[in-house]
């Protein structure tokens, strides 16, 4: 962590919540896999720690940690990229490098109360149907962008997919 261009201090799984892949490890600290950083309009810093139990993490503009347990995104390993849409939803795409059938986009609703995950809506997509109405299920998600009209473009191995709304 930086402030005012200073290093002031390195987040670990010794010194918050973030989790070791490997607790039991003698090297626990080189396997804290953290991915998918990105800010919301807030100003909290959501990311991804990736291959635990407890994926989705949150630092709040006054330090607090916050973390989400969903177990549908347990265990869950790399997320190359997170957005938040016009909505404020987040969207995160989850690369399985193993196994491609695990690899899927995530979009949560918060609801505007990120300090509990009790009332959050939220959607695992694995499958798209094109114009043509053929279902695709990609075995690797690359990226994920906003349009101005807020159109979600998703880069798939399987080609361009684009989501209005995932309800």
């Amino acid at each position: 962590e930086y402030k005012g261009g200073k290093f002031v201090k390195r987040h670990s799984s010794d010194n918050s919540l973030l989790r070791s892949i490997l607790p039991n490890n003698r090297d626990y600290y080189r396997y804290v896999w953290v991915s998918g950083m990105e800010y919301d309009r807030q100003g909290n810093l959501w990311f991804m720690n990736g291959a635990v139990d407890t994926t989705v993490h949150v630092i709040k503009p006054d330090g607090k940690w916050l973390r989400y347990y969903y177990d549908d995104m347990a265990k869950k390993d790399f997320f190359p990229k997170t957005i938040f849409d016009q909505r404020g939803w987040l969207w995160t795409v989850q690369w399985h490098r193993y196994v491609p059938k695990y690899s899927f986009v995530y979009v949560i609703d918060t609801k505007g109360t990120i300090d509990t995950e009790k009332d959050d809506r939220r959607k695992n997509i694995i499958t798209f149907v094109n114009q043509d109405g053929t279902e695709y299920e990609p075995a690797h998600y690359n990226y994920i962008i906003e349009d101005l009209d807020g159109a979600i473009w998703i880069a798939t191995s399987a080609g361009v997919f684009v989501s209005f709304n995932p309800a």
